[in-house]
Protein backbone atom coordinates (compact mmCIF):
# COMPACT_ATOMS: atom_id res chain seq x y z
CA UNK A 1 0.00 0.00 0.00
CA UNK A 2 1.27 3.32 -1.01
CA UNK A 3 1.55 5.90 2.00
CA UNK A 4 -1.04 8.27 -0.18
CA UNK A 5 -3.63 5.05 -0.08
CA UNK A 6 -2.59 4.92 3.01
CA UNK A 7 -3.32 8.47 4.52
CA UNK A 8 -6.27 8.48 2.46
CA UNK A 9 -7.94 5.15 4.60
CA UNK A 10 -7.07 6.93 7.78
CA UNK A 11 -9.25 9.98 6.92
CA UNK A 12 -12.39 7.59 5.61
CA UNK A 13 -11.54 5.63 9.03
CA UNK A 14 -11.92 8.88 10.84
CA UNK A 15 -14.83 10.45 8.94
CA UNK A 16 -16.62 7.15 9.37
CA UNK A 17 -15.80 7.60 13.42
CA UNK A 18 -16.57 11.31 13.27
CA UNK A 19 -20.40 10.31 12.11
CA UNK A 20 -20.96 6.96 14.45
CA UNK A 21 -20.80 4.83 11.87
CA UNK A 22 -19.20 1.42 12.24
CA UNK A 23 -15.16 0.71 10.80
CA UNK A 24 -14.62 -3.04 9.63
CA UNK A 25 -13.44 -4.95 12.75
CA UNK A 26 -10.53 -7.42 12.31
CA UNK A 27 -12.86 -9.81 13.55
CA UNK A 28 -14.98 -9.95 10.72
CA UNK A 29 -12.45 -9.98 8.37
CA UNK A 30 -12.08 -14.01 7.64
CA UNK A 31 -8.60 -15.17 5.59
CA UNK A 32 -9.21 -18.03 3.30
CA UNK A 33 -6.13 -19.87 1.67
CA UNK A 34 -6.33 -21.44 -1.87
CA UNK A 35 -4.37 -22.15 -4.33
CA UNK A 36 -5.05 -19.09 -6.85
CA UNK A 37 -5.26 -19.17 -10.89
CA UNK A 38 -8.68 -19.65 -12.20
CA UNK A 39 -9.59 -22.43 -9.51
CA UNK A 40 -9.51 -19.59 -6.74
CA UNK A 41 -11.61 -17.36 -9.43
CA UNK A 42 -14.02 -19.43 -9.11
CA UNK A 43 -14.08 -19.47 -5.12
CA UNK A 44 -14.41 -15.37 -5.30
CA UNK A 45 -16.98 -15.74 -6.95
CA UNK A 46 -19.22 -19.21 -6.33
CA UNK A 47 -18.29 -18.64 -1.62
CA UNK A 48 -16.28 -15.18 -1.25
CA UNK A 49 -18.23 -12.51 -2.80
CA UNK A 50 -21.58 -14.06 -1.79
CA UNK A 51 -20.82 -15.33 1.62
CA UNK A 52 -19.59 -11.42 1.90
CA UNK A 53 -23.19 -10.42 1.03
CA UNK A 54 -24.92 -12.71 2.87
CA UNK A 55 -22.99 -12.20 6.25
CA UNK A 56 -20.93 -8.71 6.11
CA UNK A 57 -17.76 -10.73 6.78
CA UNK A 58 -15.19 -9.85 4.21
CA UNK A 59 -12.81 -12.61 2.71
CA UNK A 60 -9.23 -11.81 2.91
CA UNK A 61 -7.76 -13.92 0.08
CA UNK A 62 -4.25 -15.18 0.43
CA UNK A 63 -2.25 -17.87 -1.76
CA UNK A 64 -0.10 -20.81 -1.44
CA UNK A 65 1.55 -24.40 -2.88
CA UNK A 66 0.31 -26.53 -0.51
CA UNK A 67 3.33 -25.76 2.38
CA UNK A 68 2.16 -28.01 5.36
CA UNK A 69 5.27 -27.06 6.81
CA UNK A 70 4.17 -23.34 6.96
CA UNK A 71 1.00 -23.98 8.26
CA UNK A 72 3.09 -26.36 10.93
CA UNK A 73 5.24 -23.69 11.75
CA UNK A 74 2.07 -21.42 12.67
CA UNK A 75 0.29 -23.19 14.50
CA UNK A 76 3.53 -24.63 16.88
CA UNK A 77 4.23 -20.61 17.26
CA UNK A 78 0.76 -20.02 18.25
CA UNK A 79 0.42 -17.39 15.43
CA UNK A 80 -2.05 -18.63 13.15
CA UNK A 81 -2.65 -15.76 10.34
CA UNK A 82 -5.16 -17.98 8.01
CA UNK A 83 -8.60 -19.24 8.87
CA UNK A 84 -9.59 -21.54 6.46
CA UNK A 85 -7.42 -23.43 3.72
CA UNK A 86 -8.28 -25.28 0.82
CA UNK A 87 -6.64 -28.44 0.96
CA UNK A 88 -5.91 -31.66 -1.11
CA UNK A 89 -6.51 -35.19 0.53
CA UNK A 90 -4.06 -36.27 1.07
CA UNK A 91 -2.64 -32.32 2.91
CA UNK A 92 -6.05 -32.92 5.04
CA UNK A 93 -4.88 -36.45 5.97
CA UNK A 94 -1.42 -35.84 6.71
CA UNK A 95 -2.44 -32.67 8.38
CA UNK A 96 -4.80 -34.11 10.74
CA UNK A 97 -2.47 -36.90 11.35
CA UNK A 98 0.32 -34.19 12.92
CA UNK A 99 -2.33 -32.60 14.91
CA UNK A 100 -2.52 -28.66 12.40
CA UNK A 101 -6.14 -28.69 12.19
CA UNK A 102 -9.19 -28.61 14.06
CA UNK A 103 -11.35 -31.55 14.30
CA UNK A 104 -14.63 -30.53 13.13
CA UNK A 105 -18.18 -30.29 14.53
CA UNK A 106 -20.39 -31.06 12.11
CA UNK A 107 -23.17 -29.86 13.54
CA UNK A 108 -22.06 -26.44 12.83
CA UNK A 109 -21.45 -27.32 9.24
CA UNK A 110 -24.27 -29.58 7.73
CA UNK A 111 -24.83 -33.26 7.69
CA UNK A 112 -22.01 -35.21 7.77
CA UNK A 113 -23.52 -38.40 5.69
CA UNK A 114 -24.58 -35.69 2.69
CA UNK A 115 -20.90 -35.73 1.44
CA UNK A 116 -19.22 -38.25 -1.09
CA UNK A 117 -17.32 -41.36 0.48
CA UNK A 118 -14.22 -39.93 2.22
CA UNK A 119 -16.07 -36.28 1.96
CA UNK A 120 -16.51 -35.88 5.35
CA UNK A 121 -13.47 -36.11 7.43
CA UNK A 122 -12.45 -35.56 11.22
CA UNK A 123 -10.55 -32.36 10.01
CA UNK A 124 -11.59 -31.51 6.60
CA UNK A 125 -14.81 -31.28 4.82
CA UNK A 126 -15.15 -31.52 0.83
CA UNK A 127 -15.53 -28.71 -1.63
CA UNK A 128 -14.73 -30.25 -5.26
CA UNK A 129 -14.07 -33.43 -7.00
CA UNK A 130 -11.59 -33.52 -9.81
CA UNK A 131 -9.60 -36.34 -11.47
CA UNK A 132 -6.44 -37.46 -13.68
CA UNK A 133 -8.54 -38.99 -16.96
CA UNK A 134 -7.26 -40.17 -20.29
CA UNK A 135 -7.95 -37.62 -23.56
CA UNK A 136 -7.40 -38.29 -27.18
CA UNK A 137 -7.12 -36.17 -30.22
CA UNK A 138 -10.56 -36.93 -31.66
CA UNK A 139 -8.92 -36.36 -35.36
CA UNK A 140 -6.61 -39.33 -34.79
CA UNK A 141 -9.72 -41.95 -33.85
CA UNK A 142 -12.30 -40.56 -36.20
CA UNK A 143 -15.86 -41.28 -35.00
CA UNK A 144 -16.09 -43.52 -38.00
CA UNK A 145 -13.61 -46.10 -36.74
CA UNK A 146 -13.00 -47.36 -33.43
CA UNK A 147 -11.83 -44.87 -30.55
CA UNK A 148 -10.77 -45.56 -27.27
CA UNK A 149 -13.51 -46.53 -24.34
CA UNK A 150 -11.84 -48.02 -21.64
CA UNK A 151 -8.41 -47.55 -20.01
CA UNK A 152 -7.04 -50.57 -21.05
CA UNK A 153 -7.34 -48.94 -24.57
CA UNK A 154 -4.70 -46.51 -23.81
CA UNK A 155 -2.29 -49.52 -23.54
CA UNK A 156 -3.69 -51.15 -26.49
CA UNK A 157 -0.80 -49.65 -28.78
CA UNK A 158 -2.17 -52.36 -31.86
CA UNK A 159 -5.56 -51.07 -32.01
CA UNK A 160 -4.74 -47.40 -31.17
CA UNK A 161 -1.30 -46.60 -32.48
CA UNK A 162 0.56 -43.74 -31.95
CA UNK A 163 2.76 -41.55 -29.03
CA UNK A 164 1.49 -41.45 -25.62
CA UNK A 165 2.51 -39.12 -22.80
CA UNK A 166 1.89 -39.73 -18.93
CA UNK A 167 2.71 -37.87 -15.67
CA UNK A 168 6.22 -37.87 -14.57
CA UNK A 169 5.48 -39.64 -11.03
CA UNK A 170 4.50 -43.23 -9.87
CA UNK A 171 0.94 -42.02 -8.67
CA UNK A 172 -2.09 -42.71 -10.99
CA UNK A 173 0.40 -45.00 -13.37
CA UNK A 174 0.43 -47.81 -11.05
CA UNK A 175 -3.69 -47.43 -10.54
CA UNK A 176 -4.23 -47.12 -13.75
CA UNK A 177 -1.34 -50.01 -15.16
CA UNK A 178 -3.29 -52.25 -12.58
CA UNK A 179 -7.35 -51.41 -13.82
CA UNK A 180 -5.75 -51.79 -17.52
CA UNK A 181 -4.77 -55.43 -16.49
CA UNK A 182 -7.77 -56.41 -15.12
CA UNK A 183 -7.81 -55.68 -11.76
CA UNK A 184 -10.99 -53.85 -10.74
CA UNK A 185 -10.78 -50.92 -9.31
CA UNK A 186 -12.12 -52.14 -5.80
CA UNK A 187 -8.73 -54.36 -5.35
CA UNK A 188 -6.36 -51.69 -6.96
CA UNK A 189 -4.85 -50.70 -3.72
CA UNK A 190 -4.99 -54.52 -1.95
CA UNK A 191 -3.39 -55.50 -5.76
CA UNK A 192 -0.57 -52.46 -4.47
CA UNK A 193 0.09 -53.44 -0.89
CA UNK A 194 2.03 -56.19 -1.85
CA UNK A 195 5.48 -55.95 -3.70
CA UNK A 196 4.16 -58.49 -6.66
CA UNK A 197 1.31 -56.18 -6.79
CA UNK A 198 3.65 -53.26 -7.78
CA UNK A 199 5.65 -55.57 -9.59
CA UNK A 200 2.36 -56.28 -11.84
CA UNK A 201 1.71 -52.35 -12.35
CA UNK A 202 5.20 -51.37 -13.46
CA UNK A 203 5.21 -54.91 -15.76
CA UNK A 204 1.91 -53.66 -17.62
CA UNK A 205 3.50 -49.58 -17.94
CA UNK A 206 6.63 -51.64 -19.62
CA UNK A 207 4.31 -52.75 -22.63
CA UNK A 208 3.60 -48.97 -23.61
CA UNK A 209 7.19 -47.61 -22.35
CA UNK A 210 8.21 -47.46 -25.84
CA UNK A 211 5.38 -45.42 -26.85
CA UNK A 212 5.28 -42.64 -24.41
CA UNK A 213 7.09 -39.92 -25.74
CA UNK A 214 6.69 -37.26 -22.75
CA UNK A 215 6.78 -37.35 -19.13
CA UNK A 216 4.47 -34.20 -18.10
CA UNK A 217 5.11 -32.31 -14.85
CA UNK A 218 3.01 -29.44 -15.09
CA UNK A 219 -0.68 -29.77 -15.44
CA UNK A 220 -0.80 -27.42 -18.69
CA UNK A 221 1.20 -29.50 -21.39
CA UNK A 222 -0.61 -32.72 -21.48
CA UNK A 223 -3.48 -30.26 -23.36
CA UNK A 224 -0.20 -28.90 -25.85
CA UNK A 225 1.35 -32.26 -26.41
CA UNK A 226 -2.36 -33.05 -27.92
CA UNK A 227 -2.66 -29.53 -29.64
CA UNK A 228 0.34 -29.80 -31.09
CA UNK A 229 0.49 -33.53 -32.41
CA UNK A 230 3.01 -34.81 -30.25
CA UNK A 231 0.84 -37.64 -28.53
CA UNK A 232 -2.20 -39.37 -29.81
CA UNK A 233 -3.50 -40.11 -25.95
CA UNK A 234 -2.11 -38.78 -22.67
CA UNK A 235 -3.45 -38.56 -19.00
CA UNK A 236 -4.56 -35.02 -18.00
CA UNK A 237 -6.14 -33.05 -15.18
CA UNK A 238 -9.83 -33.41 -16.18
CA UNK A 239 -10.42 -29.51 -15.55
CA UNK A 240 -7.25 -28.89 -17.79
CA UNK A 241 -8.51 -31.11 -20.63
CA UNK A 242 -12.62 -29.49 -20.52
CA UNK A 243 -11.26 -26.05 -20.67
CA UNK A 244 -9.29 -26.93 -23.79
CA UNK A 245 -12.84 -28.40 -25.27
CA UNK A 246 -14.96 -25.87 -23.91
CA UNK A 247 -12.84 -22.51 -24.18
CA UNK A 248 -10.41 -23.04 -26.66
CA UNK A 249 -12.93 -25.60 -29.08
CA UNK A 250 -10.07 -28.67 -29.24
CA UNK A 251 -10.68 -31.65 -30.84
CA UNK A 252 -10.14 -33.21 -28.15
CA UNK A 253 -12.40 -36.20 -26.22
CA UNK A 254 -12.10 -37.01 -22.45
CA UNK A 255 -12.33 -41.03 -21.20
CA UNK A 256 -13.92 -41.61 -18.32
CA UNK A 257 -13.18 -45.22 -17.79
CA UNK A 258 -10.36 -46.04 -15.30
CA UNK A 259 -10.10 -41.82 -14.57
CA UNK A 260 -8.58 -41.20 -10.68
CA UNK A 261 -10.33 -38.97 -8.51
CA UNK A 262 -9.66 -36.95 -6.04
CA UNK A 263 -10.80 -34.20 -3.96
CA UNK A 264 -9.54 -30.48 -2.57
CA UNK A 265 -11.74 -29.79 1.22
CA UNK A 266 -11.44 -26.61 3.44
CA UNK A 267 -10.31 -27.08 6.93
CA UNK A 268 -9.49 -25.18 9.55
CA UNK A 269 -5.81 -24.27 10.97
CA UNK A 270 -5.29 -24.98 14.52
CA UNK A 271 -6.01 -22.48 16.63
CA UNK A 272 -7.17 -20.17 14.23
CA UNK A 273 -8.54 -17.26 15.90
CA UNK A 274 -11.88 -16.84 14.25
CA UNK A 275 -13.07 -20.37 14.52
CA UNK A 276 -16.72 -19.28 14.86
CA UNK A 277 -16.12 -17.54 11.39
CA UNK A 278 -14.25 -19.88 9.98
CA UNK A 279 -17.45 -22.07 10.98
CA UNK A 280 -20.04 -19.61 9.47
CA UNK A 281 -17.99 -20.23 6.08
CA UNK A 282 -18.04 -23.41 6.26
CA UNK A 283 -21.54 -23.91 7.02
CA UNK A 284 -22.12 -21.70 3.85
CA UNK A 285 -19.37 -23.19 1.52
CA UNK A 286 -21.37 -27.12 2.19
CA UNK A 287 -24.65 -25.55 1.27
CA UNK A 288 -25.74 -27.77 -1.58
CA UNK A 289 -27.17 -24.64 -3.81
CA UNK A 290 -24.41 -23.02 -3.30
CA UNK A 291 -21.64 -26.01 -4.33
CA UNK A 292 -23.29 -26.94 -7.62
CA UNK A 293 -22.66 -23.14 -8.74
CA UNK A 294 -19.04 -23.30 -9.34
CA UNK A 295 -19.15 -26.22 -11.95
CA UNK A 296 -20.31 -23.45 -14.08
CA UNK A 297 -16.96 -22.34 -13.63
CA UNK A 298 -14.37 -24.98 -13.23
CA UNK A 299 -15.04 -28.64 -14.25
CA UNK A 300 -14.96 -29.95 -11.17
CA UNK A 301 -17.97 -31.85 -9.31
CA UNK A 302 -19.42 -30.97 -6.34
CA UNK A 303 -18.35 -32.86 -3.12
CA UNK A 304 -22.01 -32.90 -1.53
CA UNK A 305 -24.01 -35.92 -3.21
CA UNK A 306 -27.18 -33.35 -3.26
CA UNK A 307 -25.58 -30.96 -5.09
CA UNK A 308 -24.85 -33.39 -8.36
CA UNK A 309 -28.62 -32.80 -9.09
CA UNK A 310 -28.52 -29.11 -8.80
CA UNK A 311 -25.30 -28.76 -11.87
CA UNK A 312 -26.43 -27.33 -15.23
CA UNK A 313 -27.24 -30.09 -17.03
CA UNK A 314 -24.50 -29.14 -19.89
CA UNK A 315 -21.98 -29.08 -17.19
CA UNK A 316 -22.29 -32.36 -15.95
CA UNK A 317 -21.06 -34.74 -18.78
CA UNK A 318 -17.73 -32.95 -18.10
CA UNK A 319 -17.80 -33.79 -14.32
CA UNK A 320 -15.65 -36.42 -12.87
CA UNK A 321 -18.67 -37.71 -10.44
CA UNK A 322 -21.34 -37.19 -13.25
CA UNK A 323 -23.16 -40.68 -12.58
CA UNK A 324 -22.01 -42.08 -15.93
CA UNK A 325 -18.72 -41.10 -15.41
CA UNK A 326 -17.77 -42.44 -11.92
CA UNK A 327 -18.77 -46.10 -12.31
CA UNK A 328 -15.82 -46.64 -13.69
CA UNK A 329 -13.18 -44.33 -11.69
CA UNK A 330 -11.09 -45.03 -8.86
CA UNK A 331 -10.54 -42.60 -5.89
CA UNK A 332 -7.14 -42.03 -4.97
CA UNK A 333 -5.83 -43.92 -1.19
CA UNK A 334 -4.20 -41.17 0.12
CA UNK A 335 -3.19 -42.78 3.11
CA UNK A 336 -1.73 -45.27 0.88
CA UNK A 337 0.44 -42.60 -1.08
CA UNK A 338 1.14 -41.02 2.42
CA UNK A 339 2.70 -44.11 3.50
CA UNK A 340 4.58 -45.38 0.23
CA UNK A 341 5.09 -42.45 -1.72
CA UNK A 342 8.85 -41.96 -1.14
CA UNK A 343 9.44 -46.02 -1.59
CA UNK A 344 7.45 -46.20 -4.98
CA UNK A 345 9.12 -43.03 -6.00
CA UNK A 346 12.22 -44.80 -6.08
CA UNK A 347 10.75 -47.46 -7.70
CA UNK A 348 9.59 -45.26 -10.45
CA UNK A 349 12.85 -43.22 -11.03
CA UNK A 350 14.97 -46.78 -11.11
CA UNK A 351 12.15 -47.98 -14.08
CA UNK A 352 12.31 -45.13 -15.72
CA UNK A 353 16.13 -44.82 -15.76
CA UNK A 354 16.08 -48.52 -17.13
Amino acid sequence: MTETNSASGLVAAALVLAIGGPVLAQDRVLAVTSWGGAYMASQREVYFKPFTAKTGIVVREAEYDGELPKIKAMVESGRVSWDIVDTTMSLAVRGCDQGLWEKLDYSRIGDRAGFVPGGALDCAVGSVIWSTVVAFDERRFPASGPQPQSIADFFDVVRFPGARALGKRPRVNLEMALMADGVPPGDVYRTLSVPEGVERAFRKLSTIKPFIKAWWDSGNRPTKLLADGEVVMTTVLNGRIAYAIGHEKRPFKIMWHGQVWDMDLWAIPKGARRLDLAYEFLRFASDPTVMAKQSQHVAYGPAHVEAIALVDPRVLPLLPNAPENFAHGLQTDARFWAARQDELAIQFANWLAR
